[in-house]
C-alpha cells in the first residue's frame, strides 16, 4: 500500500468479497492520506467502511482528505463511520444509492463541511437522528443541497424542528410514506428551491414558508393528501415560480400570489378540488407564463 500514498481518486467496483476497508488487519484507508474521492459500487458484503474496533479509535476522523464519497449498490451497508460523519473536516459531497440495508442517516451528524447530500433507492432508510446525536463534536452545518429519491420506508426527514439553516435546495422524490419534512422553515432563510414529487402521504408543509426571503421556486407534484399551504397560504415576497400538479386534496391557491411583484410563472395541473376564478381575482401583474390543465374554471370566458 505504500505505493498508493499519492492516490487522490479511488474506485472499487464489483468486489464480491470486499469487507471493511479498515480493520486491525487491513488499513487501506489509513494508507491513503491524499485521497479526495472514494467510489464504491456493487460490493455485496460491505457492511461498513471500518470495523467497530477501528471506529472507536478514530475520534478525530479518518486520516485522509476525503472530499467526496459515492457508494452505490452495496446491499448490506448499514452505516457510515461516525468519525467520518461527525469529525471529518474535508467531506463536501456524499452520494448513496441502492444501499437497501441503510436504515439511519442522521442529519445532525453530518460532516460540518458537507455541502451536498444525495440519497436514492434505499428501501429501509428512516432519515432521523440517532440516539447518540450528542456525541458529535459539532452541530454546525454548511449543507446546501439535499436530495432524497425513492426511499419508500422514509416517514420523517428529521426528528429535529428544522433542517440545516444553510440549505439552498430541497428535493424529495418518490417517498410514499413520508409524513413530515420538518416542523418549520423559520431559520432556513437561504432556501431557494423546494421540489416535492410523489410523496402521497405528506399532509402538510413546514410552517414559516413566508419567511424564506430567498425562496424562488416551489414545485409540488403528486402529493395526494396535501390539502393546503401553511400560514393561511402566505408565500415569500420574492417567489417567482409555483407549480402544483396531481394534488387531489389541494383546495385553494395562495391568495397572496396576486401581491407578489416578482411572481412570473404559474402552473396548475390535475387538481380537481381547486376552483379557479381568475376573472374575479385577476392575475399577478408580472406573470409571464401560465399553464392550467384538467381543472375546473369559473367564468372561463375571460380567455
Amino acid at each position: 500500500m505504500e505505493d498508493l500514498t499519492k492516490v487522490k481518486d479511488l474506485t472499487i467496483q464489483n468486489c464480491e468479497e470486499l469487507v471493511p476497508l479498515w480493520s486491525n488487519d487491513v488499513g487501506l484507508l489509513k494508507n491513503l492520506p491524499c485521497l479526495h474521492l472514494l467510489r464504491i459500487s456493487d460490493c455485496p458484503k460491505l457492511v461498513s467502511l471500518v470495523t467497530k474496533e477501528v471506529e472507536q479509535q478514530l475520534q478525530l476522523g479518518l486520516p485522509s482528505k476525503l472530499k467526496a464519497i459515492e457508494i452505490t449498490d452495496c446491499s448490506v451497508l448499514k452505516s457510515l463511520p461516525k468519525p467520518m460523519m461527525c469529525n471529518n473536516m474535508y467531506v463536501e459531497s456524499i452520494y448513496i444509492s441502492g444501499c437497501t440495508s441503510l436504515a439511519y442517516f442522521a442529519i445532525s451528524q453530518l460532516p460540518p463541511t458537507l455541502k451536498r447530500l444525495w440519497i436514492a433507492h434505499c428501501n429501509m432508510l428512516v432519515l432521523v437522528d440517532g440516539d447518540d446525536v450528542n456525541n458529535c463534536s459539532s452541530n454546525t452545518s454548511l449543507l446546501k443541497f439535499l436530495h432524497i429519491d425513492d426511499c419508500p420506508s422514509l416517514i420523517s426527514l428529521t426528528s429535529t424542528e428544522e433542517l440545516p439553516a444553510t440549505l439552498k435546495e430541497l428535493e424529495i422524490l418518490d417517498c410514499k410514506k413520508l409524513e413530515s419534512i420538518a416542523k418549520s422553515f423559520h431559520h432556513n432563510l437561504s432556501l431557494e428551491v423546494i421540489r416535492i414529487h410523489s410523496c402521497q402521504n405528506l399532509k402538510s408543509l413546514p410552517m414559516g414558508i413566508q419567511s424564506l426571503c430567498h425562496l424562488d421556486k416551489i414545485f409540488i407534484f403528486n402529493c395526494q393528501t396535501l390539502g393546503s399551504f401553511p400560514n393561511k397560504g402566505l408565500l415569500p415576497a420574492n417567489l417567482r415560480s409555483l407549480g402544483i400538479s396531481e394534488c387531489e386534496k389541494m383546495q385553494v391557491l395562495p391568495n397572496c400570489i396576486l401581491n407578489l411583484t416578482s411572481f412570473q410563472n404559474l402552473s396548475i395541473r390535475k387538481c380537481p378540488n381547486i376552483n379557479v376564478s381568475f376573472s374575479e381575482v385577476g392575475f399577478p401583474t408580472n406573470l409571464t407564463s401560465l399553464s392550467i390543465d384538467d381543472m375546473v374554471l369559473f367564468n372561463e370566458t375571460f380567455f
